[in-house]
């Protein structure tokens, strides 16, 4: 922050007056509010009785017990946020930044400052607005510039929690529910020194012998310190921004004072040389900007820093961002009329839990005055015997007593039945614990705790109805951090705007180191660009988180080729007490595809080992080639063998099957031949018989005919 001249006397009281005005507008506006914020978080956390109805319990002699339920539902969902994972994702915010050649590394570095900025922050200043929000309706977080831890000469942004949201203040005015008070005009805390801080930090300002009203109901001075105000209030300006060349593109930057002044006398200068070819320039963070336009931002505005106390003006200087350094986190929040009604969490179910206390100590005041006399005796029986009856409820073989004969009756002891505690008691007792879970809409599923759900779908609705209930409150902290995100990467330029080695730890404390505003590359410069936050909650709830290890495992088992490149995250998504070291060694022995470890980890020794274990598959990758192409060497060799050899089979079948069919033909001839022979036998023997018979036929027509001619034989 820029410290700016002293102001005169006349200005420092307007500025006094200007301040304490604004806390009083804010006060009027919110103290139903902040009266709601106190009562909440004392009825939550400190006594849950007013002093009025705690001293007529006193004054009766009753017991006064608090049966807390409120505090298991509120400390759970803390446990629940404690275990979220919040991750962001830095995105060009116009057109000529996304077109910018490189841009993805100037993505990547602000990313990567972004993480380093909640690593050094830690997540305390998360953790105390989101506890804030469901204790008392609303939390702050704040942006402040401290010295580096490493570098003392340098400066850089944290996050820093506020312990009492009600010490803030806003402006009335701001009431866009999307900007989360960033669209008002001032902003303020109040902080306690004490006085020996307050002595050293300010040696010249005058602390008051008596008490000044501080506007509210506070005084200045107390016996613990002094109390100071620091106000952000944004001051109207004229702001001169120009249109400047950025790579094979165009941006838009705001212009200091310097930078105009140089860019006047670069205009100047260019125009007296003749030389038009350039355009006039300016130098930044070493390296030189080239204008092609410029003109002024009649809605621009610096925002100014005072420090009050005891009527004095401590400090006066300028905070460099446009965005205010209070940030406000509210848990549900609704307007009636001009009215800002903010609730938080048990802000309904604070008559339930009253009227639980109310039936817890009806409950131990029946017992209280329940009496218990297992006997109903006369003094007569007990004559000779008290000792013996002075303590019924010691084991005793038998009692003794004494007959008391009165008229006509003997009587003797008789046994008496303790006194019962009405079971209506107890059933309204469990109906105020399922009524005060039904308020506040978190169960006994979302906690873990058994329940009238039987089946693992009635659990899981029921938990997810938990879920739901509580998800808009999730949500007003998811939307109210990403405008935190923002505010660092504004203010994150004016404030580191040297060139510097940032360490990025990963998950296992390994230094990791980037570069911004190098000059050697204009995409580690983080004057250059507009960009924007998303921010997103993962792992919200712990059925979430069984889910997605229930789909890892589906996924794993129908595609088990997945497991080198899943097996990392379903330990993750494991959530065992070891389940770092575990995903360590399961990253480091090379079961993991090396290649996605050097893709994703900053580990110098995750990627040593993912390169020993790359080399290592590449060597066996070549020797199982080696011995593949051995293999098929062989398998070739064999192949050609029998190739041959079936050849040489099948030239032996060919000839084996040609002699069978000459032989099949020869014989076939000779049975033919054979059968021509004999068929000519046949016919030969035929014709002879032929011939025989013939012949008889001719001698006995023969001899007919001599017969017939007188013996004479006739001539022919």
């Amino acid at each position: 922050m820029n410290k700016l001249r002293k102001l005169s006397t006349e200005k420092e009281k307007k500025i006094i007056e200007k301040v304490l005005k604004a806390r009083r507008d804010w006060q009027t506006y919110y103290n139903d509010n902040n009266q709601n914020y106190i009562d909440d978080v004392n009825f939550l956390y400190s006594c849950q009785f007013d002093d009025k109805e705690l001293n007529a319990y006193k004054a009766d002699n009753r017991p006064a017990l608090q049966a807390n339920l409120l505090v298991k539902v509120v400390d759970q969902l803390h446990g629940e946020f404690a275990s979220n994972v919040f991750s962001h994702k830095v995105r060009a915010a116009t057109k000529s930044s996304q077109n910018i050649v490189g841009i993805q590394k100037a993505i990547d570095i602000r990313d990567d400052l972004l993480s380093h900025i909640e690593h050094i922050s830690g997540d305390t200043p998360r953790t105390m607005a989101f506890e804030n929000m469901t204790s008392g309706g609303y939390g702050v977080i704040r942006l402040a510039v401290e010295e580096d831890e490493t570098d003392i000469f340098r400066q850089t942004v944290k996050m820093v929690g506020v312990h009492s949201p009600p010490l803030c203040y806003f402006d009335p005015n701001a009431r866009d529910e999307e900007k989360y008070k960033q669209d008002g005009r001032y902003c303020g805390l109040h902080t306690l020194l004490s006085k020996d801080e307050f002595k050293n930090l300010y040696p010249d300002a005058k602390i008051p012998s008596k008490q000044q009203d501080l506007g509210n109901r506070t005084e200045w001075i107390t016996d613990d310190g002094v109390w100071v105000i620091d106000h952000w209030h944004k001051e109207p300006i004229k702001q001169m921004v120009a249109r400047v060349i950025v790579g094979n593109t165009t941006d838009v930057i705001n212009l200091t004072d310097e930078e105009q002044k140089e860019l006047n006398e670069s205009d100047i200068k260019e125009t007296v040389n003749g030389n038009i070819s350039k355009p006039p320039s300016f130098l930044r963070n070493g390296r030189r900007f080239y204008v092609i336009d410029q003109k002024i931002n009649k809605n621009a505005y610096k925002i100014h820093y005072y420090r009050i106390a005891c009527g004095q003006l401590l400090e006066h200087t300028i905070w460099d961002s446009s965005y205010l350094p209070l940030f406000y986190f509210p848990c549900k929040n609704k307007w009636v009329f001009d009215k800002e009604k903010t609730i938080s969490l048990i802000y309904y179910a604070k008559d339930m839990q009253r009227f639980h206390n109310f039936i817890i100590n009806e409950i131990a005041e029946r017992f209280k005055l329940t009496r218990y006399e297992p006997y109903l005796v006369t003094r007569e029986m007990l004559k000779g015997n008290e000792q013996m009856w002075r303590n019924t409820s010691q084991p005793k073989t038998a009692l003794v007593y004494t007959p008391h004969q009165l008229g006509n009756s003997i009587l003797a002891p008789i046994k008496q039945q303790p006194q019962e505690i009405p079971q209506s008691l107890f059933v309204q007792q469990q109906q105020s614990m399922a009524a005060i879970q039904s308020v506040i809409g978190r169960f006994d599923a979302n906690m873990g705790a058994p329940s009238n759900e039987l089946t693992g779908v009635a659990i899981a609705q029921r938990q997810l109805g938990g879920n739901i209930t509580t998800k808009i409150i999730f949500e007003n902290f998811r939307k109210a951090y990403e405008i935190v995100l923002n505010g660092i990467l504004d203010l994150s330029q004016n404030v580191i705007d040297d060139t510097r080695d940032i360490n990025l730890p990963d998950k296992n404390e390994n230094s990791d180191f980037f570069k911004v505003n190098d000059p050697m590359d204009e995409m580690t410069d983080l004057s250059i660009g507009k960009f924007n936050v998303k921010v997103s909650v993962g792992n919200n709830y712990e059925l979430q988180k069984m889910q997605n290890l229930m789909f890892l495992q589906q996924l794993t088992s129908s595609y088990p080729q997945l497991i080198p490149v899943t097996i990392d995250l379903l330990l993750e998504n494991a959530d065992l007490p070891n389940t770092p070291q575990l995903v360590e060694r399961v990253r480091n022995s090379g079961i993991v595809n090396p290649q996605i470890i050097l893709q994703e980890s900053k580990n110098p020794k995750e990627l040593a080992l993912a390169k020993q274990n790359i080399q290592s598959q590449n060597q066996q990758q070549q020797m199982m080639l080696q011995m593949a192409q051995q293999r098929l060497q062989n398998e070739q060799i064999k192949v050609q063998n029998d190739t041959v050899r079936a050849h040489a089979d099948q030239i032996n079948a060919i000839g084996n099957t040609t002699s069978k069919l000459q032989d099949s033909q020869t014989e076939r001839l000779n049975v033919l031949m054979k059968g021509s022979i004999e068929s000519d036998k046949l016919r030969v023997e035929q014709a002879r018989t032929d011939m025989e018979l013939q012949k008889t036929a001719f001698e006995t027509a023969k001899r007919s005919l001599g017969e017939l001619f007188g013996g004479r034989q006739p001539q022919f």
